[in-house]
């Protein structure tokens, strides 16, 4: 096996398929759609084309795949919006500045507060303006929802774009990997990926101890974690 053989670490990338729920009224009526539930009909073939406006709710990888693909599939017009700035996105410049000049309009500083329906059909969303306040524990400024600044958008579909949830059990890895210790487990998101960028300044981080290093990331964490290594010679 791996560590039979000499090695110091395993890392086990199990994805995040898995997601959480927006917390906010009417977000199970038709027309609300998860960004991988979309993009898995996208790449599948079985999503042609899109009447209507679309928003997207999120800022990651995912989130802008989906407001991109939605516009090449026809969308009348594309938006997605965001709780915090332009420069707390977890995605790349690289997909943002593309998505602008494909003409996906970018609304920041906007927190979804309830999701408009009609016999249990979405026709728009209602969002609540917001300002950064102190740092949360991912080291982002917190979004503070401002009172008074509610203003809704028409929405045909709304793509969620929600923190996703690791899928992987223990239960699924064998005996020898369960006994290993010490195991260090992260999640894929900025609190875990913090954490882990300064676990590794410690250049002998996998030399002191013999572990397993867990981390569950999703879409766009990969080449985040390559960037860490890379800086800090690993």
């Amino acid at each position: 096996t791996l560590l039979k053989d000499g090695f110091s670490a395993v890392l086990i990338a199990g994805g995040a398929p898995k997601s959480y729920t927006l917390g906010i009224d009417g977000e199970n009526s038709k027309g609300v759609v998860n960004a991988l539930d979309f993009l898995r009909e996208v790449n599948n073939g079985n999503l042609q084309g899109i009447k209507g406006n679309v928003v997207v709710l999120g800022a990651g990888s995912t989130a802008f795949d989906a407001a991109r693909s939605a516009n090449r599939l026809g969308a009348k017009k594309v938006i997605l919006a965001y709780r915090r700035g332009l420069e707390e996105m977890p995605a790349e410049k690289e997909e943002i500045d593309a998505a602008i000049d494909e003409k996906v309009e970018i609304l920041t500083l906007t927190i979804p507060k309830q999701i408009i329906e009609k016999n249990g059909k979405v026709t728009g969303i209602l969002f609540l303006k917001a300002k950064l306040g102190e740092l949360d524990r991912s080291g982002r400024g917190r979004p503070i929802p401002i009172k008074n600044s509610e203003f809704s958008i028409k929405a045909d579909i709304i793509i969620c774009n929600p923190p996703y949830i690791p899928s992987l059990k223990l239960k699924s890895l064998t005996p020898e990997i369960i006994n290993f210790e010490p195991i260090y487990a992260f999640d894929g998101g900025p609190y875990g990926i913090s954490i882990f960028r300064k676990l590794i300044k410690n250049s002998t981080f996998f030399l002191k101890d013999n572990g397993i290093l867990l981390f569950e990331f999703g879409s766009g964490q990969d080449r985040i974690i390559n960037r860490l290594f890379e800086k800090n010679g690993k």
